[in-house]
């Protein structure tokens, strides 16, 4: 247990199951998203092999917790991509935060500083805060560690949302070109096909949901580039879970029978959550991934149905889809804490660097664009 300054505030670190659920009323109490739920963490705990135990932080105030950092010390290596490409990088001992609950910006300073404490004390080599809002006052602190320790280059990415007023339809978010393309799909689905049907998947028929899901996505891009939904016995893990929770959500596009296109979620305090989708390009020009996603959206803002949303959470990262069907997004970012030690220094000096070329690299290739348009000569008009 680490001491603050003030004797009726303290930290301390809860590192074993049982002292996690101890906080059971104020964690629920909390509201969190669902990777940060609870019951969502332990489960992660125990479903990735590279997890040691858990790391929870907590700020203690006059005996009560008010705030804490829902984190695991896992053996893993950081996540370096340019692009879709992924590099191998050294496995550390890494504190990853996946959730901060209470009063996190009112208590940063201790929050921060018991992380660098563990950090100083060898147990880890570096402190990981998934996609945090760069404006939090969490994220400021934890971005003013010392220049070695902390992140050269912070890239920030777009979470994106869509949130809808009572009594109103997802779609009425949307603009008007944006609903007339889609009566313009439904008709050219209407046109080409005998019968086309969206099925909802919930608990009972994951094996149906992930035997079409992956006959679809192992015909996608994103099976090219190794993400997405797979057959894996880790997704199927989660999958049991949600359904297990009453969280699943999924949803499969048939056309003449076929399965052409999925979204599958997590329904969670009126919240869902995009966990995977994709579509067959061999129906391309019918655009069936859209076309689902828009049938879902209006599925979700109907009262009268179980399934049942206020807000579709499409996760960070830009996609134009993203762009078309949000009302709303707010910027986030990989932070680290490095210790400071040659190895964890080093670590931080590559994962920069990385940063540092693929954000150059996306300069340039923007720059690049741009000047081929301006300098395009201009299209003479037709004489016809």
């Amino acid at each position: 247990m680490s001491i603050s300054r003030a004797p009726e505030k303290y930290t301390k670190v809860l590192k074993s199951r049982e002292e996690v659920r101890e906080l059971r009323d104020f964690w629920a109490s909390c509201h969190t998203h669902r990777d940060a739920d609870l019951d969502f963490f332990l489960f992660i705990s125990d479903l990735l092999p590279e997890v040691l135990r858990p790391h929870v932080v907590v700020v203690y105030d006059q005996g009560q917790p008010v705030a804490l950092l829902a984190g695991r010390l896992e053996i893993s290596a950081l996540p370096l991509r340019i692009g879709y490409l992924t590099l191998r990088t050294p496995r550390m001992r890494v504190i990853q935060i996946s959730g901060w609950l209470g009063e996190t910006d009112k208590y940063a300073e201790l929050l921060t500083e018991n992380l660098s404490q563990s950090l100083e004390r060898r147990e880890a080599d570096v402190a990981c805060f998934r996609y945090i809002e760069i404006k939090s006052t969490l994220a400021i602190h934890i971005s003013s560690a010392p220049r070695l320790c902390g992140d050269f280059l912070v890239a920030p990415h777009l979470h994106w949302f869509c949130d809808r007023k009572a009594g109103e339809s997802f779609l009425a978010c949307l603009s008007q070109n944006e609903r007339a393309q889609q009566r313009r799909r439904e008709r050219k689905i209407a046109r080409s096909f005998k019968e086309s049907r969206i099925e909802f998947f919930s608990a009972g028929q994951i094996a149906q949901l992930v035997q079409d899901a992956e006959e679809v996505a192992k015909t996608s891009y994103q099976r090219r580039l190794n993400v997405g939904f797979s057959d894996t016995s880790e997704i199927r893990a989660r999958l049991e879970y949600d359904a297990m929770k009453g969280w699943l959500a999924g949803y499969m596009l048939y056309l003449d029978e076929k399965p052409c296109a999925f979204w599958i979620g997590s329904l969670r305090n009126r919240v869902f959550l995009s966990n995977y989708l994709g579509f067959d390009p061999a129906y391309e020009r019918y655009s069936p991934g859209m076309y689902l996603m828009m049938k879902v959206m209006e599925s979700l803002s109907i009262e009268t149905r179980c399934f049942t949303a206020d807000r579709i959470d499409f996760g960070v990262g830009d996609a134009v889809y993203k762009r078309r069907l949000s009302n709303r997004n707010r910027k986030e970012a990989l932070l680290n804490v490095f210790a400071l030690r040659p190895g964890p220094i080093f670590s931080n000096l590559l994962q920069s660097s990385v940063r540092f070329s693929s954000c150059l690299a996306k300069g340039l290739w923007t720059w690049w664009r741009a000047a081929r348009r301006a300098l395009a000569p201009a299209t003479k008009p037709s004489s016809m």
